[in-house]
């Protein structure tokens, strides 16, 4: 989690995690999932996922962001499926807040 590569703002594509995904099941008013970015910064260890919630009839634009914090995986370690982290290029991500 250290390499400078990593850091950026980063559009995301897929995610387990629950609150992205409560999101994109469907929201109350008609209100859909729009563009998900998660910018990370490896050197202060910190992400955000900034996700932004859409109308059909462009009533209203919200967003929502979720901040935490990122470090590297340890070697040997597990993901969710019990896959192993053999190859050292894995981070954790700890989800602290969520703001609306």
């Amino acid at each position: 989690a250290q390499s400078p590569l990593l850091s950026g703002s980063w559009r995301l594509l897929y995610s387990n995690a629950p609150e992205i995904v409560g999101l994109a099941k469907g929201l109350p008013l008609g209100f859909y999932l729009g563009p998900t970015y998660q910018p990370l910064d490896t050197s202060k260890g910190f992400f955000e996922n900034t996700a932004r919630l859409d109308h059909p009839y462009q009533l209203a634009t919200l967003k929502t962001i979720v901040v935490g914090n990122i470090e590297a995986s340890p070697m040997g370690s597990l993901n969710a499926v019990g896959i192993v982290n053999d190859k050292n290029n894995r981070v954790t991500v700890n989800f602290e807040a969520i703001v609306f």
